[in-house]
């Protein structure tokens, strides 16, 4: 009988003890619902997701300001900040490109008071004057360009250099205009014929130049 009871309160002890190890557990937080557990990993996931964002907003940054510097350092850019377009009186059609590669230029000597046309010449199609763009450099008001049903016409005010400019597509023919004195230009050559004999795609080619109304 002794040997039934002793049994029965060592089994007594045992739940108890166990018992008493869960509610310990629980207490302590060792033991959590399912639900519960998700928590630090839905944490961690949001907390990758915005550095993923933060790193994407600083790499598209860093590429905006790359492209804006390559620009400023572009080919194109240099050359229109040191060759600014002239205020002249350049009208209709002016040149958007002066930058386009040069495959021709020429020089030519007019006198003050002349007016002289250009054309432009393509290998492949003939004249194309009407369909290029046209563009005149001048300083201290040298000269005038005008242009007349797509033809570009230099009209010559005062002694001095200019740069006419005529562009197609990628390509640019330049002439650079010599302007004199009446008294000079009779010892001087007009432009240079074996200039335009050469092998270009693109050439401009002067008219016989006439003198304005005597003032």
């Amino acid at each position: 009988m002794r040997s039934i009871l002793r049994r029965s309160t060592n089994r007594t002890r045992f739940f108890r003890r166990g018992f008493l190890f869960v509610t310990v557990l629980v207490a302590n937080g060792f033991y959590q619902p399912t639900n519960a557990q998700t928590s630090p990993t839905s944490t961690a996931s949001q907390a990758d997701n915005d550095a993923a964002a933060k790193a994407a907003a600083r790499k598209k940054r860093f590429e905006e300001a790359k492209k804006a510097l390559e620009n400023q350092d572009s080919p194109e850019s240099r050359a229109k900040a040191q060759n600014p377009p002239s205020s002249g009186s350049s009208t209709a059609k002016p040149a958007q490109q002066v930058n386009a590669k040069t495959v021709f230029n020429i020089e030519v000597t007019m006198a003050v008071g002349e007016s002289q046309s250009f054309y432009l010449y393509e290998e492949q199609h003939g004249n194309v004057t009407t369909e290029a763009q046209w563009k005149l450099n001048e300083v201290l008001g040298a000269a005038d360009l005008s242009l007349a049903g797509g033809v570009p016409t230099v009209t010559a005010k005062n002694t001095g250099v200019v740069s006419l400019y005529g562009v197609l597509g990628e390509r640019s023919a330049f002439a650079s205009i010599n302007i004199v004195t009446k008294e000079q230009i009779a010892k001087m050559t007009r432009w240079d014929q074996a200039s335009l004999q050469r092998s270009a795609s693109l050439k401009i080619v002067p008219a016989i130049p006439t003198m304005g109304p005597r003032r």
